[in-house]
């Protein structure tokens, strides 16, 4: 199962996919550098107010600002972007783990609602994969792969 950013956007986690971050990055990007240059040519600002990232590539747009702005601590800046609260969809993947289904899965999710969500089930996360708590404590191994990007 191959899962994405969207996942976590439904009620009630309510995070950003990986686009509606970068834009919002973008957008606040633009507006802080105009107030903080108010005197650019009309022809500046209107280049500024055009930049979107249907012309900047998101993986583009996101490796510069790692680089150039975040550095090491994008991945403290990506936890704040976390939630506490699962939604239908975690909680669906866990179920279908639960029943036997699901035997991997990949996600570039950055938070960390899939791993709550098997939590809720009483499945524990070992390194990259995840067992079931109750066969874990009947010497029963069930280990399955999560990956993430």
């Amino acid at each position: 199962m191959f899962s994405g950013s969207g996942l976590s956007k439904g009620a009630p986690s309510y995070l950003p996919d990986w686009r509606s971050l970068n834009q919002f990055v973008l957008d606040e990007a633009r507006a802080a550098g105009l107030r903080a240059l108010p005197g650019l040519s009309r022809s500046t600002v209107a280049a500024v107010e055009s930049l979107s990232l249907a012309e900047l590539p998101v993986a583009s747009f996101s490796d510069q600002l790692v680089t150039l702005a975040a550095g090491s601590t994008w991945f403290e800046f990506l936890r704040l972007l976390d939630s506490e609260q699962t939604n239908a969809g975690h909680r669906a993947l866990a179920e279908l783990a639960e029943a036997g289904t699901l035997a991997a899965i990949a996600s570039t999710n950055f938070d960390t609602l899939i791993e709550r969500a098997f939590g809720e089930r009483c499945y524990s996360f070992c390194g990259i994969s995840w067992r079931c708590c109750a066969a874990s404590s009947r010497g029963r191994r069930s280990d399955h792969p999560i990956a993430h990007s």
